[in-house]
């Protein structure tokens, strides 16, 4: 987790599966579509010790849940903290589908429909490098 994978991820068995036939990278085993929110899934290949409880604890640091995220078309509920709810309200993966998310309270409140988030990883990433290149008087290229 502390590389960037998310919780979900570093406790499904097909992710240490992939560690131990020396797969490089965070690939994991799975054979079908299976990622986060931001990716439009909901964990869909999901093998590990949350199995069933993927609502109660946040999908990218495991703390517990405040928010649930439910992507269109799926059926699963995959659990967020206040801090990482962001993630899925303003990024998607990069080449990624615009999917819509749906974001209810831990507490049972109503569901408010999210936006499909506009801006990849991407291009999060570039503002920032942006910002600090122009507030550091260089050009966008780092010149």
């Amino acid at each position: 987790m502390a590389s960037g994978l998310s919780a979900v991820c570093a406790t499904c068995q097909k992710y240490w599966e992939a560690r131990d036939r020396g797969i490089p990278g965070d690939a994991c085993t799975t054979k079908m579509k299976c990622g986060s929110p931001i990716a439009g899934d909901a964990f869909t290949d999901y093998d590990g010790p949350l199995k069933g409880a993927l609502h109660l604890w946040c999908f990218v640091c495991a703390q517990k849940s405040d928010f649930g995220i439910r992507v269109t078309g799926r059926v699963t509920t995959i659990g967020a903290c206040k801090e990482h709810i962001r993630y899925v309200e303003r990024l998607r993966a990069v080449g990624g589908p615009e999917s819509r998310v749906e974001v209810q309270a831990a507490r049972g409140s109503a569901p408010e429909s999210a936006a499909p988030p506009k801006r990849s990883l991407g291009d999060a990433i570039n503002e920032v490098e942006t910002y600090y290149a122009k507030r550091e008087g260089r050009g966008p290229n780092g010149l």
